[in-house]
């Protein structure tokens, strides 16, 4: 039983649409997914939905049981609208998400014609709920603070036979207690949107704590167990030469086992 980074870019994706800077060109043949987490045990999970979840599909490696959802932002959901007729023409896919998420697809088009014609069966649980996927895998929803313009946002806890995983790609800020997070978890994939506060011009609208700022307030051991995921194109962390050992790497099999 393991988990499987199926991207680690920014909603977007990486190259970004339009952008011809140096890291965008670096990752053209080779480019990034916008962030999304498989899980695979007798079957397979996705978290989230992106804009690439066709490649992503591929990147799983399993037959597609359920996907579970942390916010309604592009990058988040654009990839539901891949289920439907014009495309994968699933029927009956398990959709977990918060209730305020099942009444944001219920409530707008095109994603509620998913809903009413049994593409995907909505199993809503409030943020905190424990949901077992299938024997010896469950993920528990956190609330976390974000730009909540339609519905809520929330992290996951993946917990396999012996080890967890927290799966948090989008805050707006450590209001939580990340060393406490991080005590519930083997290893944490984190919103790494930005290395700095001044990457983009509108930074302030798109709000998310930079990677320096998480940094410093981690001591030694508890950086030993964080990837960053979620990055911008604009991210230091994407140039060649970077300290890529604080990135998550897409396509990694991370062993929810011990000694696997």
């Amino acid at each position: 039983m393991h988990a499987r980074v199926l991207g680690i870019a920014q909603d977007a994706g990486v190259p970004h649409i339009g952008c011809r800077c140096a890291r965008c060109e670096f990752f053209r043949g080779r480019p990034l997914h916008p962030s999304c987490l498989g899980l695979v045990g007798r079957s397979g999970w996705m978290i989230d939905a992106t804009p690439a979840i066709g490649k992503q599909l591929r990147l799983l490696r399993a037959p597609l049981s359920g996907i579970a959802l942390t916010h309604v932002h592009m990058g988040h959901i654009a990839g539901l609208l891949q289920l439907g007729p014009e495309a994968l023409g699933v029927r009956g896919l398990r959709l977990i998400a918060t209730p305020r998420v099942g009444e944001f697809l219920r409530s707008n088009a095109p994603w509620r014609l998913l809903v009413e014609r049994g593409h995907v069966v909505l199993d809503l649980h409030q943020p905190g709920a424990r949901v077992q996927l299938e024997p010896g895998l469950e993920i528990e929803s956190l609330k976390v603070p974000h730009r909540d313009e339609y519905a809520d946002t929330v992290a996951y806890f993946v917990r396999g036979p012996e080890r967890t995983l927290l799966y948090l790609p989008d805050i707006d800020r450590w209001t939580i207690d990340l060393s406490a997070l991080l005590a519930r978890c083997d290893l944490a994939l984190l919103d790494g949107t930005f290395w700095a506060r001044d990457e983009i011009a509108h930074q302030g609208e798109v709000p998310h704590p930079a990677v320096e700022e998480t940094l410093d307030l981690l001591s030694p051991e508890e950086a030993a167990k964080v990837r960053f995921i979620h990055l911008n194109h604009t991210n230091r962390l994407l140039d060649p030469d970077g300290p890529r050992a604080l990135i998550a790497v897409q396509g990694e099999r991370i062993p929810l086992n011990k000694g696997v």
